[in-house]
């Protein structure tokens, strides 16, 4: 069963291929078969990993993956398939980066793997509030002298101004 379409040029229903294959091939007419420049939009705004800085664009990522020394990783090296967490593997008993299968975690192993992401929570911890910490010292120096003991008493809050006691 044939389609049609409005033509607007003629006002009346003509066949929807032919209609298309004249509009399209006037717009193909239209098009330089020169080579054009691909134009690649700029990469958003995100947190550095390893810096902590606010890195916008192309130019600011090049420059600091070259500060601190990183590179980026192609993915030729990445693994294929396979998981890369050791632990997990041993526990559920699955092959460790598509290679045999870890034996199981002994007692001890176990409570070592406990004692070492409960030490990694603490040190994220700690992190966390002390960028908070820094954030505050930027915010108002004042209070920060306080909590570091450079004050001998607490301040007072008078009028939204800091005055010693």
């Amino acid at each position: 069963m044939p389609s049609y379409v409005y033509d607007p040029q003629t006002g009346v229903l003509v066949d929807k291929g032919s209609y298309y294959a004249k509009k399209f091939g006037e717009i193909q007419a239209k098009v330089s078969s020169l080579p054009m420049p691909y134009v690649r939009g700029d990469l958003p705004t995100y947190i550095s990993p390893v810096t902590g800085k606010p890195i916008e664009g192309r130019a600011a990522r090049r420059e600091d993956l070259a500060r601190s020394g990183c590179r980026e990783v192609d993915p030729s090296e990445k693994p294929k398939g396979g998981y890369t967490n050791y632990e997990f593997c041993q526990k559920r008993r699955l092959p460790f980066r598509n290679g045999d299968i870890p034996p199981p975690m002994t007692r001890d192993e176990r409570e070592w793997a406990k004692e070492k992401r409960a030490k990694a929570k603490s040190q994220e911890k700690l992190f966390d509030m002390g960028r908070a910490a820094a954030a505050a010292d930027r915010i108002d120096p004042e209070l920060a002298k306080f909590k570091r003991g450079n004050t001998k008493s607490a301040p007072i809050f008078k009028n939204n101004t800091i005055k010693e006691a």
